[in-house]
């Protein structure tokens, strides 16, 4: 274990134990079948039996870690990547990097079911357990008040917050000044880093964490880019990453 502010822990790993050559992105996904076929009923099933089961505490959270995840793809062939860093100092504690194959196409609001065996492999490789995670997708702020970010919260049982550059395509979306509603129903924020870029994050909570706490770790930790720090450098390594083939 490599303590806050002092260094960092590298690693690197596959989604499974299958020798695949690494010379490219498309090589990673040599030998293994084709995506399955993607029922989304079923899947809008599993998402509302997740809603149930998110739940948003207003407890404050003791944060002295914060973790980003993020996925990059070329084709169905990904790279998933999750850093630790401290919290507030936001110095870097671990990374951790896993290579393979999305089982599942991407579909708008199912972002979930394509990521989640990435985020199976990350989360068993962590030898830190963060206070928080901060996840690439929505959490609540999600047809069924469920995106990726509540279910890897719920999976997990771990405090989790969706960070995303749009909002997803839906009826009964709206706007309340920098809250975004739906169905009547607070679920996002909008977000920028102080004198940052003027388009906005969308802030929602996941799991283990309301609203205003989601939004207050946010904003404690931009550090210098549009994006959190942890997320900026998930999302910058996985995508070297994949441009290289591992």
């Amino acid at each position: 274990m490599c303590p806050a502010g002092r260094g960092r822990s590298t690693s690197a790993g596959r989604l499974s134990s299958e020798s695949a050559p690494r010379s490219s992105a498309e090589a990673w996904a040599e030998g293994n079948p084709p995506p399955r076929t993607f029922d989304e009923g079923k899947a809008r099933e599993a998402q509302r039996r997740i809603a149930r089961m998110v739940r948003l505490s207003s407890e404050p959270l003791e944060v002295r870690t914060v973790c980003g995840i993020d996925v990059s793809y070329r084709g169905s062939a990904g790279v998933g990547a999750a850093v630790t860093l401290s919290f507030p100092d936001l110095e870097p504690v671990e990374e951790r990097v896993v290579f393979g194959r999305a089982r599942v196409p991407y579909v708008p609001t199912f972002l979930a079911f394509r990521e989640m065996g990435f985020y199976h492999a990350l989360f068993s490789r962590l030898d830190v357990k963060p206070s928080v995670f901060l996840i690439d997708g929505h959490g609540i702020c999600h047809p069924e008040f469920a995106g990726a970010a509540s279910h890897f919260g719920v999976t997990f049982g771990v405090p989790s917050i969706g960070i995303a550059k749009g909002l997803p395509r839906m009826a009964g979306i709206s706007r309340q000044g920098g809250d975004v509603l739906i169905r009547g129903r607070a679920v996002a924020r909008e977000v920028r880093r102080e004198g940052g870029s003027a388009r906005p994050l969308y802030v929602s909570p996941g799991h283990l964490v309301d609203l205003e706490g989601a939004v207050a770790i946010v904003e404690k930790s931009f550090k210098g880019h549009r994006s959190p720090e942890p997320l900026f450098l998930a999302d910058r390594i996985s995508r070297e990453a994949v441009s290289r083939g591992g």
